[in-house]
Protein backbone atom coordinates (compact mmCIF):
# COMPACT_ATOMS: atom_id res chain seq x y z
CA UNK A 1 0.00 0.00 0.00
CA UNK A 2 1.19 3.59 -0.47
CA UNK A 3 3.24 5.09 2.35
CA UNK A 4 4.33 8.56 3.39
CA UNK A 5 7.57 9.89 1.97
CA UNK A 6 10.75 8.55 3.53
CA UNK A 7 13.97 10.52 3.26
CA UNK A 8 17.17 8.50 2.75
CA UNK A 9 20.84 9.35 2.37
CA UNK A 10 22.72 7.97 -0.62
CA UNK A 11 26.32 8.08 -1.82
CA UNK A 12 26.93 8.88 -5.47
CA UNK A 13 29.61 6.99 -7.48
CA UNK A 14 32.00 9.92 -7.00
CA UNK A 15 31.60 9.69 -3.21
CA UNK A 16 29.39 12.78 -2.89
CA UNK A 17 26.45 12.70 -0.49
CA UNK A 18 22.90 12.99 -1.84
CA UNK A 19 19.42 12.81 -0.32
CA UNK A 20 16.25 11.30 -1.79
CA UNK A 21 12.57 11.30 -0.85
CA UNK A 22 11.08 7.89 -1.62
CA UNK A 23 7.38 7.03 -1.61
CA UNK A 24 6.04 3.54 -2.27
CA UNK A 25 3.02 3.53 -4.55
CA UNK A 26 0.37 1.04 -5.54
CA UNK A 27 1.09 -2.02 -7.69
CA UNK A 28 0.36 -0.68 -11.15
CA UNK A 29 0.92 -3.72 -13.42
CA UNK A 30 -0.03 -7.22 -12.44
CA UNK A 31 2.53 -8.64 -14.88
CA UNK A 32 5.38 -6.66 -13.36
CA UNK A 33 4.32 -7.08 -9.72
CA UNK A 34 6.27 -5.70 -6.79
CA UNK A 35 6.12 -2.17 -5.46
CA UNK A 36 6.74 0.95 -7.50
CA UNK A 37 8.90 3.56 -5.77
CA UNK A 38 8.67 7.25 -6.59
CA UNK A 39 12.09 8.84 -5.96
CA UNK A 40 12.90 12.56 -5.85
CA UNK A 41 16.35 14.08 -5.46
CA UNK A 42 16.01 16.56 -2.56
CA UNK A 43 19.73 17.16 -1.98
CA UNK A 44 19.44 20.90 -2.60
CA UNK A 45 16.49 21.11 -0.20
CA UNK A 46 18.43 19.21 2.51
CA UNK A 47 21.39 21.56 2.11
CA UNK A 48 19.06 24.54 2.66
CA UNK A 49 17.42 22.80 5.65
CA UNK A 50 20.83 22.13 7.22
CA UNK A 51 21.87 25.75 6.73
CA UNK A 52 18.59 26.90 8.31
CA UNK A 53 19.03 24.45 11.20
CA UNK A 54 22.58 25.70 11.81
CA UNK A 55 21.36 29.31 11.81
CA UNK A 56 18.55 28.42 14.20
CA UNK A 57 20.99 26.63 16.53
CA UNK A 58 23.31 29.64 16.64
CA UNK A 59 20.53 32.17 17.19
CA UNK A 60 19.01 30.03 19.96
CA UNK A 61 22.39 29.89 21.66
CA UNK A 62 22.79 33.66 21.34
CA UNK A 63 19.33 34.23 22.85
CA UNK A 64 20.04 31.72 25.67
CA UNK A 65 23.29 33.54 26.40
CA UNK A 66 21.40 36.86 26.57
CA UNK A 67 18.95 35.29 29.03
CA UNK A 68 21.85 33.93 31.08
CA UNK A 69 23.27 37.45 31.24
CA UNK A 70 19.97 38.59 32.77
CA UNK A 71 19.75 35.67 35.20
CA UNK A 72 23.33 35.92 36.49
CA UNK A 73 25.13 38.86 37.99
CA UNK A 74 27.94 40.35 35.89
CA UNK A 75 30.70 38.63 37.90
CA UNK A 76 29.05 35.20 37.59
CA UNK A 77 28.45 35.65 33.88
CA UNK A 78 32.03 36.73 33.19
CA UNK A 79 33.32 33.80 35.27
CA UNK A 80 31.81 31.35 32.77
CA UNK A 81 33.00 33.25 29.70
CA UNK A 82 35.70 30.65 28.88
CA UNK A 83 32.98 28.00 28.60
CA UNK A 84 30.96 30.25 26.29
CA UNK A 85 34.01 30.85 24.09
CA UNK A 86 34.58 27.09 23.81
CA UNK A 87 30.94 26.48 22.83
CA UNK A 88 31.07 29.25 20.21
CA UNK A 89 34.28 27.77 18.75
CA UNK A 90 32.61 24.35 18.45
CA UNK A 91 29.52 25.81 16.74
CA UNK A 92 31.62 27.76 14.22
CA UNK A 93 34.29 25.11 13.73
CA UNK A 94 36.97 27.64 14.70
CA UNK A 95 40.34 27.13 16.40
CA UNK A 96 40.15 30.12 18.73
CA UNK A 97 37.53 32.39 20.27
CA UNK A 98 38.46 35.18 22.65
CA UNK A 99 37.04 38.19 24.45
CA UNK A 100 39.26 41.20 25.17
CA UNK A 101 38.20 44.02 27.48
CA UNK A 102 39.43 47.52 26.68
CA UNK A 103 40.47 49.60 29.69
CA UNK A 104 40.78 53.22 28.58
CA UNK A 105 42.07 54.32 32.00
CA UNK A 106 45.00 51.89 32.13
CA UNK A 107 45.33 51.86 28.31
CA UNK A 108 45.45 48.07 28.09
CA UNK A 109 43.45 45.25 26.51
CA UNK A 110 42.90 42.30 28.85
CA UNK A 111 41.75 38.79 27.95
CA UNK A 112 38.63 37.95 30.00
CA UNK A 113 37.50 34.89 28.03
CA UNK A 114 39.03 32.40 25.59
CA UNK A 115 38.97 28.82 24.31
CA UNK A 116 41.13 25.86 25.25
CA UNK A 117 44.75 25.59 26.33
CA UNK A 118 47.70 27.34 24.85
CA UNK A 119 49.51 25.32 22.18
CA UNK A 120 52.27 23.24 23.77
CA UNK A 121 51.04 23.52 27.37
CA UNK A 122 50.87 20.37 29.45
CA UNK A 123 47.54 18.49 29.53
CA UNK A 124 45.41 19.11 32.58
CA UNK A 125 47.21 22.32 33.50
CA UNK A 126 45.17 25.52 33.25
CA UNK A 127 47.46 28.19 31.78
CA UNK A 128 47.68 31.64 33.25
CA UNK A 129 45.94 34.51 31.54
CA UNK A 130 47.89 36.25 28.76
CA UNK A 131 49.63 39.43 29.76
CA UNK A 132 47.47 42.51 29.05
CA UNK A 133 48.30 44.15 25.73
CA UNK A 134 49.24 47.80 25.97
CA UNK A 135 47.62 50.28 23.61
CA UNK A 136 51.06 51.50 22.54
CA UNK A 137 51.92 48.10 21.03
CA UNK A 138 48.81 47.98 18.80
CA UNK A 139 47.78 51.55 17.87
CA UNK A 140 46.71 50.64 14.33
CA UNK A 141 44.65 47.69 15.55
CA UNK A 142 42.84 49.90 18.07
CA UNK A 143 42.14 52.43 15.33
CA UNK A 144 40.65 49.66 13.17
CA UNK A 145 38.67 48.31 16.11
CA UNK A 146 36.97 51.67 16.68
CA UNK A 147 35.44 51.29 13.21
CA UNK A 148 32.02 49.68 13.91
CA UNK A 149 32.28 47.47 10.81
CA UNK A 150 33.50 43.97 11.86
CA UNK A 151 36.87 42.71 10.70
CA UNK A 152 36.19 39.79 8.36
CA UNK A 153 39.14 38.32 6.45
CA UNK A 154 39.93 34.88 5.06
CA UNK A 155 43.62 35.07 6.02
CA UNK A 156 45.47 37.51 8.27
CA UNK A 157 48.68 36.47 6.55
CA UNK A 158 47.46 37.83 3.21
CA UNK A 159 46.53 41.31 4.52
CA UNK A 160 49.31 43.89 4.39
CA UNK A 161 47.61 46.73 6.27
CA UNK A 162 49.44 47.97 9.41
CA UNK A 163 46.79 46.61 11.79
CA UNK A 164 47.17 43.11 10.32
CA UNK A 165 50.93 43.29 10.78
CA UNK A 166 50.38 44.16 14.45
CA UNK A 167 47.99 41.22 14.90
CA UNK A 168 50.55 38.78 13.45
CA UNK A 169 53.33 40.16 15.64
CA UNK A 170 51.40 40.30 18.92
CA UNK A 171 48.98 37.38 18.56
CA UNK A 172 50.76 35.09 16.12
CA UNK A 173 47.75 33.54 14.33
CA UNK A 174 47.73 33.92 10.56
CA UNK A 175 44.51 32.22 9.36
CA UNK A 176 40.97 33.48 8.77
CA UNK A 177 39.58 35.86 11.38
CA UNK A 178 36.42 37.70 12.40
CA UNK A 179 36.50 40.35 15.12
CA UNK A 180 33.45 42.28 16.33
CA UNK A 181 33.97 45.44 18.37
CA UNK A 182 31.96 45.73 21.60
CA UNK A 183 30.67 49.17 22.53
CA UNK A 184 28.53 50.65 25.30
CA UNK A 185 27.37 54.25 25.62
CA UNK A 186 29.25 55.01 22.39
CA UNK A 187 32.60 53.88 23.83
CA UNK A 188 34.72 50.88 22.87
CA UNK A 189 34.69 48.35 25.72
CA UNK A 190 36.27 45.33 24.05
CA UNK A 191 36.32 42.86 21.19
CA UNK A 192 34.92 39.40 20.44
CA UNK A 193 37.17 37.47 18.05
CA UNK A 194 37.10 34.15 16.21
CA UNK A 195 40.09 32.82 14.29
CA UNK A 196 41.76 29.90 12.59
CA UNK A 197 45.37 29.49 13.70
CA UNK A 198 46.69 29.08 10.15
CA UNK A 199 43.94 27.82 7.85
CA UNK A 200 42.15 30.19 5.51
CA UNK A 201 38.41 30.57 6.12
CA UNK A 202 35.53 32.43 4.49
CA UNK A 203 32.94 33.80 6.94
CA UNK A 204 29.29 34.16 5.92
CA UNK A 205 26.79 36.83 7.00
CA UNK A 206 24.93 34.47 9.36
CA UNK A 207 28.14 33.80 11.30
CA UNK A 208 28.87 37.52 11.62
CA UNK A 209 25.27 38.27 12.71
CA UNK A 210 25.54 35.56 15.38
CA UNK A 211 28.78 37.09 16.70
CA UNK A 212 27.24 40.58 16.72
CA UNK A 213 24.39 39.39 18.97
CA UNK A 214 26.80 37.64 21.34
CA UNK A 215 29.10 40.67 21.40
CA UNK A 216 26.18 42.95 22.26
CA UNK A 217 25.26 40.72 25.22
CA UNK A 218 28.83 40.72 26.56
CA UNK A 219 29.12 44.48 26.10
CA UNK A 220 25.98 45.04 28.21
CA UNK A 221 27.35 42.75 30.93
CA UNK A 222 30.60 44.74 31.01
CA UNK A 223 28.56 47.94 31.28
CA UNK A 224 26.51 46.50 34.15
CA UNK A 225 29.73 45.40 35.88
CA UNK A 226 31.06 48.95 35.56
CA UNK A 227 27.88 50.40 37.08
CA UNK A 228 27.81 47.83 39.88
CA UNK A 229 31.39 48.63 40.78
CA UNK A 230 30.55 52.32 40.82
CA UNK A 231 27.53 51.64 43.02
CA UNK A 232 29.62 49.72 45.50
CA UNK A 233 32.09 52.59 45.62
CA UNK A 234 29.45 55.22 46.34
CA UNK A 235 25.88 56.11 45.45
CA UNK A 236 27.02 59.50 44.22
CA UNK A 237 29.54 58.02 41.81
CA UNK A 238 26.87 55.60 40.60
CA UNK A 239 24.56 58.48 39.75
CA UNK A 240 27.32 60.23 37.80
CA UNK A 241 28.21 57.12 35.80
CA UNK A 242 24.57 56.17 35.16
CA UNK A 243 24.16 59.43 33.26
CA UNK A 244 26.58 58.13 30.61
CA UNK A 245 25.40 54.51 30.63
CA UNK A 246 23.88 52.87 27.57
CA UNK A 247 21.11 51.39 29.74
CA UNK A 248 18.38 53.68 31.07
CA UNK A 249 18.46 53.89 34.86
CA UNK A 250 15.13 54.72 36.57
CA UNK A 251 14.40 55.23 40.26
CA UNK A 252 10.75 54.79 41.33
CA UNK A 253 9.59 55.64 44.85
CA UNK A 254 7.17 53.54 46.90
CA UNK A 255 4.22 55.58 45.52
CA UNK A 256 5.03 54.54 41.96
CA UNK A 257 6.39 58.01 41.04
CA UNK A 258 9.57 58.43 38.98
CA UNK A 259 12.24 60.05 41.16
CA UNK A 260 15.21 59.89 38.77
CA UNK A 261 15.91 59.01 35.11
CA UNK A 262 19.29 58.91 33.37
CA UNK A 263 19.79 61.13 30.28
CA UNK A 264 19.82 58.12 27.92
CA UNK A 265 16.03 57.96 28.41
CA UNK A 266 15.54 60.35 25.50
CA UNK A 267 17.18 58.01 22.98
CA UNK A 268 15.30 54.92 24.19
CA UNK A 269 11.97 56.26 25.43
CA UNK A 270 11.60 59.60 23.64
CA UNK A 271 11.27 61.44 26.98
CA UNK A 272 13.87 63.71 28.56
CA UNK A 273 14.52 63.23 32.29
CA UNK A 274 12.73 66.53 33.01
CA UNK A 275 9.60 65.22 31.29
CA UNK A 276 9.58 62.01 33.36
CA UNK A 277 10.72 63.00 36.85
CA UNK A 278 7.66 63.47 39.06
CA UNK A 279 5.39 61.54 36.68
CA UNK A 280 3.74 58.23 37.66
CA UNK A 281 5.72 55.27 36.31
CA UNK A 282 2.48 54.07 34.66
CA UNK A 283 3.13 56.65 31.91
CA UNK A 284 5.66 54.18 30.47
CA UNK A 285 3.49 51.07 30.76
CA UNK A 286 1.05 49.89 28.05
CA UNK A 287 -1.47 48.73 30.67
CA UNK A 288 -1.03 51.73 32.93
CA UNK A 289 -0.68 51.25 36.67
CA UNK A 290 -1.88 47.67 36.36
CA UNK A 291 1.49 46.79 34.80
CA UNK A 292 3.53 48.44 37.53
CA UNK A 293 3.84 45.15 39.39
CA UNK A 294 5.78 43.81 36.39
CA UNK A 295 8.41 46.49 36.84
CA UNK A 296 8.73 46.42 40.63
CA UNK A 297 8.77 43.22 42.64
CA UNK A 298 6.33 43.38 45.57
CA UNK A 299 7.50 40.22 47.32
CA UNK A 300 7.99 40.11 51.06
CA UNK A 301 11.71 39.53 50.47
CA UNK A 302 12.15 43.23 49.94
CA UNK A 303 15.88 43.35 49.39
CA UNK A 304 15.76 40.76 46.61
CA UNK A 305 16.34 41.70 42.99
CA UNK A 306 14.80 40.36 39.82
CA UNK A 307 15.11 40.50 36.05
CA UNK A 308 12.43 40.25 33.37
CA UNK A 309 11.37 41.37 29.90
CA UNK A 310 8.46 43.76 29.41
CA UNK A 311 7.08 46.20 26.88
CA UNK A 312 7.28 49.96 27.45
CA UNK A 313 5.47 52.73 25.61
CA UNK A 314 7.61 55.48 24.07
CA UNK A 315 6.60 59.13 24.00
CA UNK A 316 5.44 58.69 20.38
CA UNK A 317 3.18 55.79 21.42
CA UNK A 318 5.34 53.05 19.89
CA UNK A 319 5.87 49.91 21.97
CA UNK A 320 9.38 48.58 22.53
CA UNK A 321 10.66 45.47 24.28
CA UNK A 322 13.14 45.96 27.11
CA UNK A 323 15.02 43.73 29.50
CA UNK A 324 15.12 45.18 32.97
CA UNK A 325 16.76 44.30 36.25
CA UNK A 326 15.13 45.64 39.41
CA UNK A 327 16.35 45.91 42.98
CA UNK A 328 14.95 47.58 46.06
CA UNK A 329 16.80 50.37 47.87
CA UNK A 330 16.20 50.16 51.63
CA UNK A 331 16.15 52.90 54.25
CA UNK A 332 19.24 52.30 56.43
CA UNK A 333 17.35 53.26 59.60
CA UNK A 334 14.00 51.50 59.23
CA UNK A 335 15.10 48.82 56.74
CA UNK A 336 11.94 49.62 54.78
CA UNK A 337 11.88 49.85 51.02
CA UNK A 338 11.97 53.45 49.81
CA UNK A 339 12.96 53.21 46.13
CA UNK A 340 13.08 50.75 43.27
CA UNK A 341 16.18 50.98 41.07
CA UNK A 342 15.50 49.72 37.54
CA UNK A 343 18.05 49.28 34.74
CA UNK A 344 16.39 49.07 31.32
CA UNK A 345 17.95 47.83 28.06
CA UNK A 346 16.40 47.80 24.57
CA UNK A 347 15.89 44.25 23.24
CA UNK A 348 13.36 45.06 20.50
CA UNK A 349 15.66 43.72 17.77
CA UNK A 350 16.31 40.50 19.70
CA UNK A 351 12.55 40.00 20.13
CA UNK A 352 12.10 40.51 16.40
CA UNK A 353 14.75 37.90 15.69
CA UNK A 354 13.12 35.48 18.15
CA UNK A 355 9.79 35.89 16.33
CA UNK A 356 11.51 35.36 12.99
CA UNK A 357 13.28 32.30 14.37
CA UNK A 358 10.03 30.76 15.64
CA UNK A 359 8.39 31.41 12.26
CA UNK A 360 11.25 29.79 10.34
CA UNK A 361 11.08 26.66 12.47
CA UNK A 362 7.46 26.06 11.39
CA UNK A 363 7.30 27.41 7.83
CA UNK A 364 8.60 26.62 4.37
CA UNK A 365 11.09 29.36 3.37
CA UNK A 366 10.12 29.29 -0.34
CA UNK A 367 6.33 29.62 -0.08
CA UNK A 368 5.76 30.86 3.47
CA UNK A 369 3.32 28.00 4.06
CA UNK A 370 3.52 25.67 7.05
CA UNK A 371 6.08 22.87 6.93
CA UNK A 372 5.89 19.22 8.06
CA UNK A 373 6.44 20.17 11.70
CA UNK A 374 3.54 22.64 11.75
CA UNK A 375 1.34 20.22 9.80
CA UNK A 376 1.90 17.38 12.27
CA UNK A 377 1.38 19.72 15.22
CA UNK A 378 -1.92 21.06 13.83
CA UNK A 379 -3.09 17.56 12.89
CA UNK A 380 -2.35 16.26 16.39
CA UNK A 381 -4.18 19.26 17.89
CA UNK A 382 -7.22 18.68 15.67
CA UNK A 383 -7.34 15.00 16.61
CA UNK A 384 -6.81 15.67 20.32
CA UNK A 385 -9.66 18.23 20.32
CA UNK A 386 -12.06 15.67 18.78
CA UNK A 387 -15.03 17.95 19.43
CA UNK A 388 -18.56 17.21 18.27
CA UNK A 389 -18.85 18.32 14.66
CA UNK A 390 -18.62 17.20 11.08
CA UNK A 391 -15.31 15.38 11.41
CA UNK A 392 -11.82 16.06 10.10
CA UNK A 393 -10.73 16.04 6.45
CA UNK A 394 -7.20 15.85 5.05
CA UNK A 395 -6.46 16.74 1.42
CA UNK A 396 -3.14 15.64 -0.08
CA UNK A 397 -2.33 17.62 -3.24
CA UNK A 398 0.37 16.58 -5.71
CA UNK A 399 1.01 18.77 -8.74
CA UNK A 400 0.79 17.22 -12.21
CA UNK A 401 3.51 17.85 -14.78
CA UNK A 402 5.59 19.94 -12.38
CA UNK A 403 8.74 17.91 -13.12
CA UNK A 404 8.43 19.02 -16.77
CA UNK A 405 8.56 22.67 -15.63
CA UNK A 406 11.77 22.10 -13.68
CA UNK A 407 13.39 20.04 -16.43
CA UNK A 408 12.57 22.43 -19.28
CA UNK A 409 12.56 25.88 -17.69
CA UNK A 410 14.85 25.39 -14.68
CA UNK A 411 14.40 25.46 -10.92
CA UNK A 412 14.05 29.25 -10.73
CA UNK A 413 10.87 29.07 -12.85
CA UNK A 414 9.80 26.03 -10.86
CA UNK A 415 10.13 27.93 -7.59
CA UNK A 416 8.04 30.79 -9.00
CA UNK A 417 5.33 28.31 -10.05
CA UNK A 418 5.30 26.89 -6.51
CA UNK A 419 4.87 30.38 -5.04
CA UNK A 420 1.95 31.14 -7.40
CA UNK A 421 0.32 27.78 -6.65
CA UNK A 422 0.73 28.41 -2.92
CA UNK A 423 -1.01 31.77 -3.23
CA UNK A 424 -3.90 30.18 -5.12
CA UNK A 425 -4.25 27.45 -2.52
CA UNK A 426 -4.21 30.02 0.30
CA UNK A 427 -7.10 31.87 -1.34
CA UNK A 428 -9.20 28.68 -1.29
CA UNK A 429 -8.70 27.75 2.38
CA UNK A 430 -10.53 28.98 5.48
CA UNK A 431 -8.82 30.67 8.44
CA UNK A 432 -9.49 27.52 10.48
CA UNK A 433 -7.75 25.29 7.90
CA UNK A 434 -4.02 24.51 7.86
CA UNK A 435 -2.17 24.60 4.52
CA UNK A 436 1.35 23.16 4.41
CA UNK A 437 3.97 22.31 1.81
CA UNK A 438 5.37 18.88 2.69
CA UNK A 439 7.54 18.08 -0.33
CA UNK A 440 8.88 19.44 -3.59
CA UNK A 441 5.44 19.75 -5.25
CA UNK A 442 3.27 18.23 -2.53
CA UNK A 443 0.83 20.15 -0.32
CA UNK A 444 -1.54 19.11 2.46
CA UNK A 445 -4.69 20.85 3.72
CA UNK A 446 -6.21 20.02 7.12
CA UNK A 447 -9.92 20.96 7.29
CA UNK A 448 -11.43 20.61 10.77
CA UNK A 449 -15.21 20.40 11.26
CA UNK A 450 -15.70 19.40 7.64
CA UNK A 451 -17.83 16.66 6.11
CA UNK A 452 -16.43 14.37 3.43
CA UNK A 453 -18.68 15.80 0.71
CA UNK A 454 -17.59 19.35 1.56
CA UNK A 455 -13.94 18.28 1.47
CA UNK A 456 -14.48 16.80 -1.99
CA UNK A 457 -16.00 20.09 -3.14
CA UNK A 458 -12.91 21.91 -1.81
CA UNK A 459 -10.70 19.50 -3.73
CA UNK A 460 -12.68 20.05 -6.93
CA UNK A 461 -12.33 23.83 -6.58
CA UNK A 462 -8.58 23.40 -6.12
CA UNK A 463 -8.36 21.21 -9.24
CA UNK A 464 -10.22 23.82 -11.31
CA UNK A 465 -8.09 26.67 -9.97
CA UNK A 466 -4.74 24.92 -10.48
CA UNK A 467 -5.74 23.84 -13.99
CA UNK A 468 -5.61 27.48 -15.06
CA UNK A 469 -2.28 28.43 -16.73
CA UNK A 470 0.48 29.86 -14.56
CA UNK A 471 2.75 32.63 -15.84
CA UNK A 472 6.21 32.42 -14.27
CA UNK A 473 9.09 34.57 -15.49
CA UNK A 474 7.05 35.64 -18.52
CA UNK A 475 6.44 32.03 -19.57
CA UNK A 476 3.01 30.41 -19.41
CA UNK A 477 2.94 26.83 -18.08
CA UNK A 478 0.16 24.37 -17.35
CA UNK A 479 0.35 22.13 -14.31
CA UNK A 480 -2.75 20.82 -12.54
CA UNK A 481 -3.20 18.65 -9.46
CA UNK A 482 -4.11 15.16 -8.32
CA UNK A 483 -5.83 15.24 -4.92
CA UNK A 484 -6.54 12.53 -2.39
CA UNK A 485 -9.08 13.13 0.36
CA UNK A 486 -9.26 11.22 3.65
CA UNK A 487 -11.99 11.83 6.22
CA UNK A 488 -12.43 10.82 9.84
CA UNK A 489 -15.77 11.10 11.57
CA UNK A 490 -16.17 12.79 14.94
CA UNK A 491 -14.64 10.95 17.90
CA UNK A 492 -11.71 9.37 16.05
CA UNK A 493 -8.74 8.20 18.13
CA UNK A 494 -5.50 10.14 18.46
CA UNK A 495 -3.65 7.21 16.85
CA UNK A 496 -5.44 7.86 13.55
CA UNK A 497 -3.23 10.78 12.38
CA UNK A 498 -0.82 8.60 10.37
CA UNK A 499 -3.75 6.60 9.03
CA UNK A 500 -5.39 9.76 7.69
CA UNK A 501 -2.25 10.85 5.86
CA UNK A 502 -1.65 7.37 4.43
CA UNK A 503 -5.27 7.12 3.25
CA UNK A 504 -5.04 10.56 1.63
CA UNK A 505 -1.77 9.52 -0.05
CA UNK A 506 -3.39 6.33 -1.40
CA UNK A 507 -6.34 8.32 -2.74
CA UNK A 508 -3.97 10.78 -4.40
CA UNK A 509 -2.25 7.91 -6.24
CA UNK A 510 -5.66 6.71 -7.39
CA UNK A 511 -6.24 10.20 -8.80
CA UNK A 512 -2.88 9.99 -10.60
CA UNK A 513 -3.85 6.58 -12.02
CA UNK A 514 -7.08 8.11 -13.31
CA UNK A 515 -5.04 10.54 -15.44
CA UNK A 516 -4.54 13.36 -12.93
CA UNK A 517 -6.30 16.67 -12.58
CA UNK A 518 -8.98 15.04 -10.44
CA UNK A 519 -9.99 14.18 -6.85
CA UNK A 520 -10.45 10.80 -5.19
CA UNK A 521 -11.87 9.99 -1.75
CA UNK A 522 -10.17 7.31 0.32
Amino acid sequence: RPTLSTRVRAIRPDGAESWWEITSGVQRNSLVGGTILTCRDVTAHVIVERADATRVQRLRYAFDLAQLALDLGPDAFLAQLDESCTQIAEMLGADRVWVEQVDETREVMTTIGRTGREIGSAPGIEPSRPTPIRFASMPNWLRRLRDPEPVRISSVDEVEEPWATERRRVIGWTGGMVVVAMSAAGELVGELGVAMESATREWDDDEVTFLRIVAETIAHVLERARLDAALRASEARFRILSETAADVVILIDDRGVIAYVSPSSHALLGYTPVQLIGQPAAILLPGGRGDLIRLVDDREDRDASGAAEVQLRRADGALIWVAHSTSAVLDSRSNSRVTYRISVRDITERKRLETELSWQALHDPLTGLGNRVLLQRRLDDAISASVTGKGLAVLLIDLDRFKIVNDTLGHAHGDEVLRIVSARLSSLTRPSDTLARTGGDEFVVICPNTEATDAMHVGERIVRTLAEPVVAGGVGVSVGASIGVAHAADGFAATDSDRLLIDADRAMYAAKEAGGNTVRLA
